[in-house]
């Protein structure tokens, strides 16, 4: 591989976390792609969120995996267009007053996208796709609030900071060795 050339991506996903605040609860989610051949890779993300349906007073914890396989056609590595599909599988856990049920979920969803890096440091990631819900056992009928489906949307944006640390303290060293031969030269 080209020293540009990424294989292998692990990332935070705070989108979780968007979710959980905005449902008065929290969340995160860990993402991991893997280059497995010149033009595919394969993607598994693990997340989970604790929301609160407040005007119930029902808290509902989740707990999603996905697993995408994806095509790369420019063969670049884990760069530039992508098209793939993957599968989901989601776990809801309600309690609350008087309720205590569990809900499953099983979602296939077809995407494409465009991941670029700028400084050889940050990636992002331009993305769509539409998920389509396979089964839904709908034990809590608001279950449908949870989980989107149709057309998504988004943008991701990705920081390699080990590149960005390394580079950090490179940058440290060569200023303190310019100033130890400036001070020595003296």
């Amino acid at each position: 591989l080209p020293n540009h050339e990424i294989s292998h991506l692990f990332s935070l996903d705070f989108g979780y976390t968007l979710t959980g605040l905005s449902h008065n609860g929290w969340g995160i989610g860990l993402n991991y792609e893997q280059k497995i051949w010149r033009y595919f890779s394969l993607k598994t993300s693990l997340g989970t969120t604790t929301n609160l349906f407040s005007e119930q007073n029902i808290w509902c914890t989740s707990i999603q995996e996905d697993l995408t396989f994806f095509c790369y056609p420019f063969g670049k590595g884990l760069e530039w267009l992508y098209v793939g599909c993957g599968f989901g599988a989601d776990q809801l856990f309600y309690h609350g007053e008087g309720i205590e049920q569990n809900d499953y979920i099983f979602s296939f969803f077809p995407a494409i996208g465009w991941k670029q890096i700028f400084f050889k440091k940050f990636m992002i990631d331009i993305n769509a796709g539409y998920r389509m819900v396979m089964y839904n056992t709908k034990n809590f009928e608001d279950n449908t609030d949870y989980i989107r489906t149709g057309v998504q949307i988004g943008i991701k944006f990705k920081i390699f900071w080990k590149r960005l640390l390394k580079s950090y303290i490179d940058n440290l060293i060569a200023k303190k060795t310019f100033k130890y031969k400036t001070d020595n030269n003296e």
